[in-house]
């Protein structure tokens, strides 16, 4: 494959680039692509909680070179849109068919930033991240669809629903980033529409298993943690990852200062999460993870588009309520961060810290989001408990709730021009 040659190959690519005119910071990435060694450092600094059962899988099985995942099968990389046509006929009984695949994965690898990223945009929509019993059933029940939050665009697909056929040739559905975290078309934005609870739960009474804990997570949450507590969040924004300091809600996973060492972290949890995703059959190409990575550390806001339109709000509101974000806030949220910070400890936090406490990943910390394109970005908090900014600064947050109206309502005048 061509993942195994030398660095020299990209060298030599980004010389051809600069011939051929195209323009755009020449990346390298070599490291992650090629050193199995440099990938088990990342991940082994990365996980600064090593006991915790989540970080045992991957420390037990990536990065070896010799043995492990790193020994897996690349995964097969067509897929094609999932249609209201494949619902209806496995409604009716009916196999699934492939049909015509579109190959992700190009001959040759991107020569620039700009063309890691391209190549990571369509990685986030196409390529199927996981599968599981539960989005089978759900492929097949056409009339539930809108209940369960999930819209068909105006070409009759669900957006992030994928048709692949597997490594053993079987043709399964499955789900991309773009899923959950492309909300009305908006790259990065967390679907709050979406109702996997009451998916999962519908599945599992039909399976005759009990069904509760799933029924209990709410709308726009999930709980991704595999272990008996039940623990749903908010399905998140994706914004400016190219600051954030952790991943993951509990900040399981670190992020290193340097981009290019944070960008490598990033990959590698990628690869990782497909990995556990195909449920250990099978490793994307990580020509994908590494531009999937450039793309989603690239994700922002939009600027005055559906949710994120500008507010209006007086200057002098938003002038006072700077002050009082500077004077309260920034502490946590550092303006030069893109407003997000490191990790707080969870009991200082309002609402359910669970998945602080989970077995699997719980690190009795929660990680500050970057406070980017907040004024669409409710519900707030991890566990999505707050319905708008005003209740959020009022009575569900420790430091919000302890001003007074007045710089309540000029921190909230500040926060919606962010």
């Amino acid at each position: 494959m061509w993942t195994t040659l030398p660095a020299l190959f990209f060298v030599t690519l980004a010389g051809l680039a600069a011939c051929d005119g195209e323009t755009g910071p020449i990346s390298r990435p070599a490291p992650y692509l090629e050193d199995d060694a440099s990938r088990r450092v990342v991940l082994e600094d990365a996980l600064w909680r090593p006991d915790l059962p989540y970080s045992q899988s991957l420390l037990n099985n990536y990065g070896f070179g010799e043995y492990g995942w790193d020994l897996l099968s690349e995964m097969r990389t067509a897929s094609r849109a999932f249609t209201l046509a494949d619902a209806q006929a496995l409604a009716a009984g009916e196999p699934l068919v492939a049909g015509d695949l579109d190959e992700i994965l190009p001959a040759t690898p991107p020569m620039t930033d700009e063309g890691w990223r391209a190549l990571g945009e369509k990685v986030f929509y196409t390529l199927p991240m996981r599968y599981d019993g539960y989005i089978t059933w759900l492929a097949s029940q056409p009339e539930m669809l809108a209940e369960y939050g999930i819209a068909l665009l105006e070409d009759g697909t669900v957006r992030g629903a994928r048709v692949y056929t597997d490594t053993r040739g079987e043709t399964r559905v499955g789900i991309s980033c773009a899923f959950c975290h492309a909300d009305q078309g908006i790259s990065g934005r967390g679907n709050r529409s979406l109702d996997l609870g009451l998916a999962r739960g519908d599945y599992m009474q039909r399976a005759g298993q009990d069904p509760s804990r799933y029924y209990g997570w709410g709308v726009g949450r999930v709980d991704v943690t595999d272990d008996p507590v039940n623990s749903p969040t908010a399905i998140p924004d994706l914004w400016a990852l190219g600051d954030a300091t952790h991943m993951n809600h509990s900040g399981v996973i670190a992020l290193p200062e340097a981009d290019a060492d944070a960008a490598t972290t990033m990959a590698v949890r990628f690869e990782t999460q497909y990995i556990l995703g195909h449920r250990m059959r099978t490793r994307p190409p990580r020509m994908l993870t590494w531009g999937l990575a450039q793309f989603v550390r690239s994700l922002s806001p939009p600027a005055d588009a559906g949710p994120y339109a500008a507010a209006d709000v007086a200057e002098v509101d938003v002038a006072q309520g700077e002050a009082v974000f500077a004077d309260r806030c920034a502490s946590c949220h550092a303006p030069d961060r893109s407003y997000s910070g490191g990790l707080v400890d969870a009991a200082s936090v309002m609402g359910d810290d669970s998945v602080a406490t989970t077995p699997e990943r719980g690190t009795g910390f929660l990680k500050v989001p970057s406070l980017l394109g907040v004024r669409g970005a409710a519900p707030y908090l991890h566990d999505g408990s707050v319905p708008d900014l005003e209740t959020l600064l009022a009575t569900g947050h420790p430091f919000g709730e302890s001003l007074d109206r007045d710089s309540q309502d000029a921190l909230r005048a500040f926060l919606l021009t962010l």
